[in-house]
């Protein structure tokens, strides 16, 4: 039963669920149609191996291995479970690229940084602006 693989699920699911994929030796993203699987930068900050289909922006995370098939998602799996200093280095990068890429102060400030480029005026309405205060 679910209740015995989460116990936490029941009062707190977003823990639970944590839990369990730092719990995780690796963990397979199977899904075949998605834009950004979130379950990717679960397993980055919680510092688990992955092994996903080539979904999405799925390429662009670290911590993982990209495959293009189910039997080569076998293949590679069983790799990893056989080899923890692989998936340790995995796990590493995962955990150094979620802290430095996606943390609330990094994401602030590329909002910060897309905010003041899309405000700020162009050189035409600066000369524009520059001409209405001199007349």
């Amino acid at each position: 039963s679910s209740s015995r693989l989460f116990p936490c699920a029941e009062r707190n699911p977003a823990r639970g669920l944590f839990s369990a994929v730092k719990q995780a030796d690796v963990v397979l993203i199977t899904s075949s149609r998605e834009a950004s699987p979130l379950v990717v930068l679960e397993c980055m900050a919680a510092g688990t191996p992955w092994v996903s289909l080539d979904v999405g922006c799925v390429r662009e995370n670290s911590g993982g291995v990209v495959v293009s098939s189910d039997n080569e998602m076998v293949s590679v799996t069983l790799q990893l479970l056989n080899d923890p200093q692989r998936r340790e280095q995995l796990a590493h990068e995962g955990r150094r690229a979620a802290i430095e890429r996606h943390n609330w102060d990094r994401i602030a400030e590329i909002y910060e940084t897309q905010c003041f480029f899309v405000t700020r005026p162009t050189s035409q309405q600066q000369a524009s602006a520059h001409r209405d205060t001199l007349f």
